[in-house]
Formats: structure tokens, C-alpha cells, sequence
């Protein structure tokens, strides 16, 4: 397999294996009626199991190994909004500890110009339309 192979779902392990190893993911790319021939088992009129093969009619599933989509400017700004505010939040205690009177702004100076910062540059995104 290489990257574009397209294969049958009878060969999705395969696909799914040289796909993750090699930093690539699958898509579907098309799906269609094709006879099969399938093994189908039967009990015989003496009880014996037997194995017979018959055509059907079957939907196969294909697939195509492609490379991982670059996210979008979009998804990129929505995940950097996500990873600020998360920012924002894991320093909350700061404000908290200033607003009850248990620390000073003074002591965690760096901290609240940071979290400035973090909000500034939400607010640009946000600005942007995301």
C-alpha cells in the first residue's frame, strides 16, 4: 500500500494499519453493487456441516489512504481560543485569591499581565469573525 491506494473493505486492516504508521488516514470514496462470491455453510440431510459457494450481490465498501487534512484558518483560531481560555481558566485562582483579600496584585503581577495578554488576543480572534 502507498499513499492513494484505494482498497476494498476486505483489506481495510491492511489500510488502516499502513495508514497509521506512516501518518496517513482513510477516507470512503465510493461504495457499489458487485456479485460476490460468498462461502456459505449448511447442515446436509445426515447432519453433516458442508460448505457451499455462491454468488450474491453485495454492496462493496471502497476506501483511499490520504493524507491528513491541514485544519482550516477557522478550526486553527477556534483551537487557539480553546487553548487560551483554557489558560485563563487554570489561573482563575489568582483572581480569586486577589478578590478575597488573600493575595495582592503586586504578588502575581506576571500572572494578571499575562492573562491581559490571553484575553487580548481572544478578542482579536474573535474580532476576526471565528
Amino acid at each position: 500500500m502507498e499513499l492513494g491506494s484505494v482498497f476494498s473493505e476486505k483489506d481495510y486492516e491492511k489500510g488502516f494499519e499502513f495508514a497509521n504508521s506512516n501518518g496517513y488516514t482513510i477516507k470512503e470514496v465510493n461504495s457499489k453493487q458487485e456479485n460476490v462470491e460468498k462461502e456459505i455453510e449448511y447442515v446436509d440431510e445426515k447432519g453433516n456441516l458442508s460448505i457451499k459457494y455462491e454468488m450474491v450481490v453485495e454492496t462493496v465498501r471502497y476506501f483511499q489512504i490520504v493524507e491528513i487534512p491541514q485544519p482550516t484558518e477557522e478550526e486553527f483560531a477556534q483551537q487557539k481560543i480553546a487553548d487560551l481560555k483554557s489558560k485563563l481558566a487554570s489561573t482563575d485562582y489568582v483572581v480569586i485569591k486577589i478578590a478575597e483579600g488573600e493575595a495582592t496584585a503586586e504578588e502575581y503581577s506576571e500572572i494578571l499581565a499575562q492573562r491581559k495578554a490571553w484575553r487580548a488576543e481572544i478578542n482579536q480572534l474573535e474580532a476576526l469573525g471565528v
